[in-house]
């Protein structure tokens, strides 16, 4: 009867041992990640390659440094205001390189016989100077021009005659469309000490009568 228990209780631990669920195998450790770097990027300034100035084949040496450049515009036989004048002077500075720059400014005045003619604000026009200096048949000529800092800006006039009611106020262009018109610019004047460059011109001719009357211009180059 022991013999059977034994048996009976051997058959019951082999059955709890079958439905005993096994261990879990444990999940294999991953090696840690190691950190990644941080990127930087660099953005380098982009590498500027000056354009060299283009080298002049005569002594420039002579002609470097300070000099002076006087204008002067005078219109006559206008259709409003007889005459109209714009009168200048200009430090210039050649350098080396045969460049020359400039800075200065153009100041008006007017008069018509029998009126009282008179200029509103204050009649100065600026403007911007460009030059550089070369080789002429005659020798080194400065070849510049001269345009209104300002193109849009219009003069203003005030006139008054006896015949009329009241002041009338002129508002036009007057220099810079003659000078278009004229084909006038570049100008060419010889580098040396009082060259002056003179000429009248009808600007109902070359303007198909939309201007009226004549220009005188006249440019003085002094050291």
């Amino acid at each position: 009867m022991r013999q059977y228990r034994l048996l009976g209780l051997l058959g019951l631990i082999l059955w709890l041992a079958a439905c005993t669920p096994p261990e879990p195998t444990p999940v294999p450790t991953l090696p840690p990640v190691p950190p990644t770097a941080a990127v930087i990027i660099v953005t380098r300034p982009p590498i500027i390659q000056e354009t060299p100035t283009p080298s002049v084949s005569f002594d420039v040496g002579p002609y470097v440094g300070e000099w002076r450049l006087n204008f002067r515009y005078q219109f006559d036989g206008g259709p409003t205001i007889a005459q109209i004048r714009f009168v200048g002077g200009y430090n210039l500075r050649v350098n080396a390189d045969g460049s020359v720059d400039g800075q200065g400014m153009l100041t008006t005045a007017v008069s018509h016989p029998g009126c009282a003619a008179s200029v509103l604000e204050d009649g100065l026009i600026h403007t911007v100077f460009a030059g550089r200096l070369q080789q002429g048949a005659n020798g080194v000529e400065m070849v510049f021009t001269l345009r209104a800092a300002e193109p849009t800006r219009r003069e203003r006039y005030l006139l008054n005659c006896n015949t009329f009611t009241e002041p009338a106020e002129i508002e036009q262009q007057t220099l810079w469309p003659a000078l278009d018109a004229l084909d006038a610019q570049p100008y060419v004047l010889a580098m040396q000490p009082g060259a002056v460059f003179q000429k009248t011109d009808d600007l109902a001719a070359v303007s198909g009568q939309i201007l009226q009357g004549t220009l005188m211009t006249e440019i003085r180059l002094s050291r």
